[in-house]
């Protein structure tokens, strides 16, 4: 072991070392005639590099590291602007534990169709591996900003998100594994409208651990052994694998909640939230027909009147247009369309009112929506689905 050296990027580490495995890109070999070597326009990628050190623990390091580079996109007819990307991770022996990053300053892709722009991004996170293949533990990911925007006029996007963060937390509790995730948007805006902040919440609990792990071995063994296959056959030996292990998974109570919706429009607010169990305590895996029985859910939304108007009005309005485009709708001009649209609107609320569909409490529309075996309520009313 040696006492004291130094990584491939310059970094000095006084601590034992077993072993350094260095990787480096020789070339690419893309099966055309004239491949294997780095391109030459892109002599960047002579500079990127994966590193793993063991220490004696049997635990160690890996680091990776891509240049900054600019590259034509022969498919997309554009070009790739890439800021660089640098990652980490710190494992411990038999890779039991996971924490590490990975950042990437920016990237952008433009063609002649149009642009899209990535801001910096990161992502972090601390993981252990209580099942086999199964890691759980914190992780975040964190994007400044994406950008999306037609090339003529090179005009302001007309999609553009701020501030957006995942965060994922996992735990085990004896033999169960349970995930909260939390979404949340900054701002967004869509054809000069803005949008935000938003936020949605969402917990998965009650999953079998070994399940868990058995799935993913046997999903993955799956995959390989169907690969290759056409699309038709694939599928028709996919499905019923699939639903089998699906039922191994589901084995016992598990539920997935949304625990809060939050999303601020011009017009106002958007709420809700819903709950979905499957309800099999102490009894082995029901076939896939049985599951329709086991299911329980219920679900509440809520937005005031004008948000449902926008909404309606919009989706109607293009329709118009596009139907005036193919010369199917009246040579109306668009502002004539936006008031039809308004209109025909308010018409509709009125009768998803008056259907049920939609209560009207003081500003604000809601839907409350409950299944329990084969009936579903909406609005208080029974639905029957047999």
């Amino acid at each position: 072991p040696l006492p004291a050296w130094r990584t491939p990027d310059g970094e000095i580490r006084l601590e034992p070392m077993l072993a350094l495995i260095e990787t480096r890109l020789t070339g690419i070999d893309d099966g055309r005639e004239g491949s294997g070597d780095i391109p030459a326009d892109i002599p960047e990628l002579d500079r990127a590099y994966v590193f793993t050190l063991f220490g004696l623990s049997g635990g160690g390091l890996t680091r990776a590291y891509i240049p900054p580079l600019e590259a034509a996109v022969d498919n997309a007819g554009g070009t790739l602007t890439w800021q660089g990307l640098a990652a980490e991770v710190d494992f411990s022996r038999g890779m039991g534990t996971l924490k590490g990053f990975v950042t990437l300053p920016g990237a952008s892709l433009a063609s002649s169709d149009g642009r899209i722009d990535l801001k910096k991004t990161t992502s972090d996170f601390d993981l252990y591996q209580p099942f086999p293949g199964v890691y759980l533990g914190e992780g975040d990911l964190r994007i400044e900003e994406i950008g999306i925007r037609e090339t003529a006029g090179m005009s302001p996007a007309p999609l553009l998100v701020r501030d957006i963060e995942l965060r994922t937390e996992s735990r085990r509790d004896k033999e169960q594994v349970s995930y909260d995730q939390t979404l949340s948007v900054g701002a967004l805006t869509a054809e000069g409208i803005g949008y935000g902040p938003g936020q949605l919440e969402v917990s998965l609990r009650g999953l079998n651990g070994m399940a868990l792990s058995r799935f993913q071995k046997e999903a993955g063994d799956l995959s390989e052994k169907l690969a290759g296959l056409p699309p038709e056959e694939m599928a028709g030996q996919a499905l019923p694998a699939y639903m089998r292990l699906w039922g191994r998974l589901f084995d016992g109570t598990p539920e997935i909640e949304v625990r809060s919706l939050h999303f601020q429009a011009p017009q106002g607010e958007i709420e809700g939230r819903a709950l979905v169990r499957i309800e099999r305590p102490d009894t082995p895996a029901s076939p896939p027909t049985d599951w329709w029985q086991a299911v329980r859910a219920e679900a509440r939304l809520e937005m005031t009147e004008e948000v449902v108007s926008s909404v309606l009005a919009l989706d109607l309005g293009r329709r118009m247009i596009a139907a005036r485009e193919q010369g199917e709708f009246p040579p109306f001009s668009d502002k004539e369309i936006a008031h039809l649209a308004e209109e025909q609107a308010a018409g509709q609320i009125e009768t998803l009112l008056q259907q049920n569909l939609l209560v009207r409490q003081k500003e604000a529309l809601i839907i409350e929506a409950r299944l329990e075996e084969t009936s579903l309520f909406l609005n208080g009313t029974n639905i029957s689905l047999q």
